[in-house]
């Protein structure tokens, strides 16, 4: 979720996670706020800057939609849960990444959600 309601803090934060997932599992990486703003592509953690595309509104269902049109089997949606409710995907699982205290627009999927805490 790359919409305008995502601050830069959050957005990093959102980083963090992808960083960890990739160790575990290779990871196609894409944006979106109303649209798609940037087509799936292998996530490389490695990369040394991110431009942030879009930050408009947000809207699930072109994601959902890429999603059930490429046979994904799962997708994890970064967000503050600020969105419409979208369609629950045909195959594939999902799971909603939040921070604490926010909650998805739908009520399916696992959800996870990032303590936000300070050092």
């Amino acid at each position: 979720d790359t919409s305008g309601s995502i601050q830069t803090e959050l957005a990093c934060k959102f980083l963090g996670v992808l960083n960890q997932v990739v160790d575990l599992v290779p990871l196609d990486f894409m944006q979106c706020d109303s649209a798609i703003t940037e087509e799936p592509h292998p996530y490389d953690r490695r990369l040394k800057t991110l431009e942030f595309k879009g930050r408009g509104g947000t809207n699930f269902q072109p994601i959902i939609d890429l999603v059930d049109q490429r046979g994904y089997k799962s997708v994890i949606i970064l967000t503050d849960g600020e969105a419409g409710a979208c369609t629950k995907p045909k195959v594939a699982q999902v799971v909603w990444v939040l921070p604490e205290g926010c909650n998805p627009p739908v009520d399916w999927g696992k959800i996870v959600h990032m303590s936000m805490y300070t050092d």
